[in-house]
């Protein structure tokens, strides 16, 4: 078991030293600049300061509306929002809200299959159904 534990943390260790990391140098401005939004708006989100997080998405997604990530992230922040007071929220607005993201961000990025999970999140939320959900799961 020891050995197992060794040679587990070594791969980690590896494959996280061994990923080239762009530094600031090699991007442009505005990609720093929507990096630091975004990490922003998911610290917000982590933190569960829900509402402020959603303007920061709301502002991300004005100046980059085809950033399929942003549209997930955004949906993923109303679900959470959700899911923290499913007493004083209302699924069937906040799983459309969220449904209307993720669909959004299938139109605006089509390559980008995180919006796909959002869907099918949003399937088994209202419905439990795994096998519709599924099909959102296995694109």
């Amino acid at each position: 078991m020891r050995l197992i534990s060794v040679i587990l943390i070594s791969l980690l260790t590896i494959s996280a030293f061994g990923q080239k990391k762009k530094s600031g140098a090699d991007m442009s401005p505005e990609a720093v600049a929507y990096n630091q939004k975004l990490s922003t708006a998911l610290k917000l989100q982590v933190s569960e300061q829900y509402e402020n997080a959603e303007q920061a998405f709301d502002e991300l997604l004005k100046s980059q509306p085809t950033k399929g990530d942003v549209y997930y992230y955004y949906g993923e922040t109303v679900i959470k929002d959700y899911l923290s007071d499913t007493l004083s929220n209302s699924l069937t607005e906040l799983a459309g809200k969220a449904n209307s993201l993720f669909t959004k961000g299938i139109q605006q990025d089509s390559l980008n299959m995180l919006n796909n999970i959002g869907l099918g999140a949003i399937c088994l939320l209202r419905s439990n159904d795994t096998i519709a959900a599924d099909k959102y799961f296995s694109k």
